[in-house]
């Protein structure tokens, strides 16, 4: 058994978005590996914040528990309870609960009076990049408990420079379509054509390690 969930500084449900593309991941598993007669869906649901499958085996479940947290980070919990005996052994059931973070990579988010974005996950916590200076540090998901979320990559735009010099770049405003200068990141290599674009506190920000082809 497979239980899905979020987890974060808020308690939430996960929206119908989230479940699909959770969910797509065991299909894109099973798609991708050899036929075995264990690996079977045999009953799946909604349950209280999150979505329940029963799965035939316990080597699918921890298996694809591994797949969502190297995707999305988050952390998988794993209570085994016996359920009978059969021939002088016990029978045991494999709950695996995953815990989805409640923000996703590229995220920017306010922890510590600082803003930073977030880059990628480890086992631990995501790996967060400063969005004013290079600099990649990890936190714990205790420490995330603190952060706050200024502006999720649902709401960051890419778009084209218009004009640039050595600091700053002109750039059509996504909302109100006027022109807006706005700094360039600090690894900015002077020949890109494109920029995503995060509205910090009321002001446009460009966001670091976004390649050319990344903007494409």
């Amino acid at each position: 058994m497979l239980t899905l969930h979020s987890k974060g500084w808020c308690i939430r449900r996960l929206d119908k978005d989230e479940l699909k593309l959770l969910r797509s991941t065991l299909d894109q598993m099973l798609a991708g590996m050899e036929a075995d007669t264990m690996f079977f869906i045999t009953k799946e649901g909604p349950v209280t914040g999150g979505w329940d499958l029963q799965l035939g085996s316990k080597a699918m479940a921890r298996m694809w528990g591994r797949i969502l947290v190297k995707q999305f980070g988050g952390t998988i919990k794993e209570t085994n309870t016996t359920v009978g005996m059969k021939d002088g052994i016990e029978i045991t059931r494999l709950t695996v609960s995953y815990r989805k973070p409640a923000y996703d990579i590229g995220d920017v988010m306010k922890l510590k009076n600082h803003y930073w974005m977030i880059d990628s996950w480890q086992k631990d916590g995501p790996i967060l990049r400063r969005m004013k200076f290079f600099e990649r540090t990890g936190a714990s998901w205790r420490d995330m408990e603190k952060a706050r979320i200024i502006c999720p990559v649902a709401e960051q735009h890419t778009v084209d420079i218009l004009n640039r010099d050595s600091s700053a770049a002109e750039v059509m405003d996504p909302i109100d379509y006027r022109m807006v200068t706005v700094g360039l990141p600090y690894d900015d290599d002077g020949k890109t054509t494109k920029m995503r674009i995060a509205l910090i506190e009321d002001n446009w920000v460009a966001m670091p390690g976004i390649s050319v082809e990344d903007s494409k």
